[in-house]
């Protein structure tokens, strides 16, 4: 005897998905960002006439509400409950080691080691909040160059010089963020609560550029 269908009559046919939210994480959100910007770089540099003013127009939409959500929420909730020092030795490598072994070979060793330790504590930690200062910095030189964009004429060789020099920028600071600060994000925030957040955020700045 055939198998009968174990849909009710009151569905039918496949079963709906649930309307609930899915819960986004801060950090993937903000990779798919890079990912997307990346993305229409390439695109830029294969277009041509029109569809290089849209792409690049799109770029700097994106790279605006970007730089905002990471200055706005992202970085203050690093700073806020992050260890600096882990950022800091997470961009050093393995520098603090070899300095360690430079020490052991000093005169007095035990005291100048201690002293060199608890200099070194401080030093990783002022680098671990340089990190974060230094990519503030990079979101406002981005914006300068795209302030300075939006004034040239797209067809110009300064504009596609300036194109490139913002997507070697982007670059750069992708890479910083995407080796340092996102691991340490995953380890010590709530990245869940903080995608919530952001794709709140990211709502109304897009909603306030359409405007």
């Amino acid at each position: 005897m055939p198998r009968q269908s174990s849909h009710k009559a009151s569905g039918g046919g496949s079963r709906k998905k649930s309307s609930a939210p899915k819960e986004q994480d801060a950090v993937e959100i903000l990779k798919a960002d890079h990912e997307k910007v990346m993305a229409l770089f390439k695109q830029y540099q294969s277009a041509s006439g029109g569809d290089q003013v849209s792409l690049a127009k799109q770029i700097f939409n994106e790279l605006d509400i970007h730089t905002a959500i990471e200055e706005e929420l992202f970085y203050p909730a690093l700073r806020e409950q992050a260890d600096l020092k882990e950022i800091a030795e997470l961009e050093a490598d393995d520098s603090e080691a070899l300095d360690a072994e430079d020490l052991s070979e000093e005169e007095d060793e035990d005291e100048e080691t201690a002293a060199g330790a608890v200099e070194l504590d401080q030093d990783t930690e002022e680098e671990g909040e340089d990190i974060i200062t230094l990519a503030y910095e990079d979101h406002k030189a981005m914006k300068e160059l795209i302030q300075e964009l939006r004034r040239l004429e797209p067809s110009s060789d300064q504009y596609r010089d300036r194109l490139m020099e913002l997507r070697e920028a982007v670059i750069d600071h992708v890479g910083e963020e995407e080796d340092v600060l996102f691991p340490e994000a995953k380890l010590k925030l709530d990245t869940k609560k903080l995608g919530a957040e952001i794709v709140k955020r990211r709502s109304d700045l897009a909603s306030s550029m359409a405007a």
